[in-house]
């Protein structure tokens, strides 16, 4: 459950950027493995 903040200054030209500063490692590491599960 961590929390997630994206910088969507970018969205107009199809790009949406995750601000990792608030998160740890493991966070980071479950961020990426659900963030694959969708892209698949």
């Amino acid at each position: 459950n961590p929390a997630i903040y994206t910088r969507e200054y970018q969205a107009n030209n199809g790009i949406i950027e995750f601000d990792i500063r608030a998160v740890n490692e493991q966070e980071l590491e479950k961020i990426v493995c659900r963030l694959q599960k969708i892209m698949e």
